[in-house]
């Protein structure tokens, strides 16, 4: 992270600790770290506000502006039995 930079938190998937491996990184380079949180962003915004932001971030990802890395392909049949192993 660069100066100035911000780190958001917007998922609790991963059970693990996070770590700030070094601390003063925070506070000698104005770094911040926030979190987001989707339902309480969605129940402070109009509803004309979040059609915007929801088509806006379609747009990102099928533009190519966007993109999210995805670990793996599962098939739905096997769903069950895979997926819980991304988790732990």
């Amino acid at each position: 992270m660069g100066r100035q930079s911000r780190w958001i938190a917007y998922g609790g998937l991963d059970t693990r600790p996070t770590t700030l491996p070094d601390p003063g990184q925070l506070i000698f380079h104005s770094k911040k770290v926030e979190r987001f949180w989707l339902t309480s962003w969605i129940q402070s915004r109009s509803t004309l506000r979040i059609l915007q932001a929801s088509g806006g971030a379609q747009e990102g990802f099928a533009s190519g502006a966007w993109t999210t890395e995805v670990a793996a392909r599962v098939p739905i049949a096997e769903a069950d039995a895979r997926v819980p192993a991304f988790f732990t």
